[in-house]
């Protein structure tokens, strides 16, 4: 039996009603995202999968501990194994474990035409039952900024969906920064995936090389 779980959550947003339709949206769409992605990219019966849609100001934070960069970007991927420890230190540091800041979204919650993103209050045990999937494959998180996004595109859930694709081929161990093969690899698989899940774009490899 296959079982794929998605955790989505915000941080360091202000959420209007555009952007709270939108991540509902985000949350339907790395569902089948990920049961695509474990089926033809990579094949796992059971699988984990967070991703945590962000301001500037946090990927800014995130990409300076976990990269060295001290820039925001539009997505990062953070493996289970590398990043995590990285992650946590920026997640708990100052204003981003207040809980006005930092919220996990539930299913139900989602599912719900009027979600309503109650601030959920967290502690340290989140993270410890996060990596706690007994026969589940903890793929990661994919970190994404929403403002950056909304900067990039008109149309910021097909951005959305281009940087989930991108940052998943990562959680799966493509990287288009070893060498011109494996840039061509990923390009390739990124065309592939939205073009087989009907949604716009050509992926964020092609966009780079233009």
């Amino acid at each position: 039996m296959t079982r794929h779980q998605v955790i989505l959550s915000c941080c360091d947003l202000v959420l209007g009603a555009s952007r709270r339709q939108l991540l509902g949206g985000v949350f339907s769409d790395a569902h089948t995202l990920l049961d695509y992605a474990c089926k033809h990219i990579r094949v796992i019966n059971s699988s984990e999968l967070s991703i945590t849609i962000c301001s500037d100001e946090f990927s800014k934070a995130v990409n300076r501990r976990t990269r060295g960069k001290d820039v925001a970007t539009d997505v990062i991927s953070l493996t289970a194994e590398r990043n995590f420890e990285d992650f946590e230190d920026v997640l708990t540091a100052g204003k981003y474990f207040e809980p006005s800041h930092y919220s996990l979204v539930s299913q139900e919650e989602i599912e719900s035409e009027e979600a309503s993103y109650e601030e959920s209050d967290l502690t340290s045990s989140w993270f410890n039952d996060k990596w706690q999937c007994n026969d589940s494959l903890v793929l990661g998180d994919i970190v994404i900024s929403l403002e950056t996004s909304e900067r990039q595109s008109l149309l910021p859930r097909d951005e959305v969906r281009v940087l989930m694709v991108h940052g998943i081929l990562h959680l799966f161990g493509y990287d288009h920064e070893k060498g011109q093969k494996e840039f061509e690899e990923m390009m390739s698989l990124e065309k592939k995936t939205l073009h087989n899940l009907g949604w716009r774009g050509f992926g964020l490899c092609q966009t780079s090389e233009q």
